[in-house]
């Protein structure tokens, strides 16, 4: 486990550590087994098994910090509501003493949605980190869902902010997820298949140029503008990016040789439902 006792816990986690009713049942064995179903989320659904033993045995502490916070977030989310429950033959009762009452409503979700914030910043930290290392990143792609997390232009939260929705998290990115990749088909059609499958692989690849990085982020311009329904600024941004590409094709060398950029050149082009380079 990359967390083993109460202590290591509160680093990541500092209001753990309350009221103990039963001395034989510690704080930690009660958040133990939320740690461990957090372990496996990261084992089984977002690292895979090579990158967590490698991050389990690293001494590099910013990637195992970012681990051991997605980690403790996630765990101690799950662990909110059992945390004061205590199970009685009448059913459950809340924990409480003389010196402490039990939180309000309010400020049990505040802290809910405090953990839900964090983990989610702290799963783009932890992916930012990956992608940055290519010891890492080359583990993490012998996960089956590498590819899944790295399809999609928008890889974290964070970017998700800036160009769709202001309070986006982690979940927002799985539910979005066939919208957006839906939104990159279409856009594929004008820039070419051929130069968006180039730039995804030159990410995970880390080989980006300054036009790819430029690029990348005014698609995801226009992946926003597509996502608040204003289809036309998208299409006319699309147009000034293809025209920008067709007058300096020595730095676009994928889409000088695709299919679109040939349609787009040919004296009888235009924007028709006909066309596999047709937009809208």
């Amino acid at each position: 486990m990359l967390i083993n006792n109460k202590e290591e816990f509160a680093k990541y986690i500092p209001t753990v550590g309350g009221y103990n009713p039963d001395p034989n049942n510690t704080d930690w064995d009660k958040l133990s087994p939320f740690v461990q179903e957090a372990e496996l989320f990261l084992q089984t659904e977002l690292l895979g098994i090579d990158l967590y033993n490698l991050i389990a045995a690293t001494t590099d502490m910013q990637l195992k910090n970012a681990a051991c916070t997605v980690v403790a977030c996630m765990a101690y989310n799950g662990a909110i509501p059992y945390v004061d429950l205590i199970q009685t033959p009448n059913g459950f009762g809340v924990v409480s003493n003389t010196n402490q009452a039990p939180a309000s409503k309010e400020r049990v979700d505040r802290l809910n949605e405090w953990t839900k914030i964090r983990a989610s910043e702290a799963t783009d930290a932890l992916i930012t980190l990956i992608f940055q290392n290519a010891e890492y990143n080359a583990e993490w792609k012998k996960f089956g869902l590498y590819d899944y997390y790295t399809e999609c232009l928008f890889m974290t939260a964070a970017s998700l902010k800036r160009y769709c929705k202001r309070d986006a998290l982690r979940y927002n990115l799985d539910e979005l997820h066939p919208v957006f990749m839906a939104y990159q088909e279409k856009i594929s059609r004008m820039i070419s298949h051929e130069y968006m499958n180039d730039i995804i692989v030159k990410r995970r690849d880390a080989s980006l140029t300054i036009e790819d990085i430029a690029m990348i982020r005014t698609l995801m311009t226009i992946m926003g503008m597509l996502y608040r329904n204003d289809d036309n600024a998208a299409y006319k941004l699309l147009e000034t990016v293809v025209n920008t590409m067709v007058a300096s094709l020595d730095k676009y060398p994928v889409y000088a040789n695709s299919q679109a950029y040939r349609i787009k050149i040919s004296d009888k082009y235009e924007n028709k439902k006909s066309d596999p380079t047709f937009f809208f």
